[in-house]
């Protein structure tokens, strides 16, 4: 386990589904697994040839499951949210039957009149993953993972590790870098300011 900045945690191991759990199933695989993120975007062109799109749809179900690192096991509980790095498809939308059964249509999701795009995500047991979360420890010592973003690759980029997180992670000749210039402008401030 890693600590990048306050409250939140790194974990990668084995998934495992505990015995008092059961699977779900993913809505558009049909396989079964603890999670899976499943969204609809509407895509339109944009300037320059970049395409803007934004979320129009989405479902995301978790079971309580157990990640089994090298360092021991955590419990995690969620909602998960995939990291960008681990959506398995973007491409076109034409399940027009799942639509029909969440009672949506294209026409009122793409509201732009763009196109409708999907993207997808699930973890399996056995699957080995990465998240980043809450941790905390319950009374019975055991750590817990909440609230957590998974990837399912192997050097996953999480976005929402903070450049203060970054900073924890340079080597010192780096820190050393960016920590003296700024208390040689400090002590610059104070001596002007305090000279006659």
């Amino acid at each position: 386990m890693d600590t990048p900045r306050e409250g939140l945690a790194i974990v990668a191991g084995i998934v495992e589904l505990p015995p008092q759990s059961n699977p779900i199933t993913c809505v558009f695989t049909g396989r079964e697994c603890v999670a899976y993120s499943f969204t609809l975007r509407e895509i339109i062109p944009g300037s320059k040839g970049r395409p803007k799109g934004w979320e129009v749809f989405n479902e995301s179900q978790s079971v309580p499951f157990v990640i089994r690192s090298k360092y021991g096991t955590a419990r995690v509980f969620g909602p998960l949210e995939p990291a960008p790095s681990t959506i398995a498809s973007f491409s076109s939308y034409g399940d027009t039957q799942f639509l029909e059964r969440n009672q949506l249509t294209q026409k009122s999701l793409c509201t732009h009149n763009g196109r409708l795009y999907q993207d997808y995500a699930e973890v399996m047991p056995g699957q080995f993953v990465t998240l980043l979360g809450k941790l905390s420890v319950d009374p019975n010592g055991d750590a817990l993972l909440k609230d957590a973003e998974f990837s399912t690759q192997e050097k996953p980029v999480f976005e929402s590790v903070s450049s203060a997180a970054n900073l924890e992670r340079l080597p010192l000749v780096h820190k050393l870098g960016l920590v003296i210039p700024s208390a040689y402008l400090l002590w610059m401030v104070f001596t002007i300011f305090r000279s006659p």
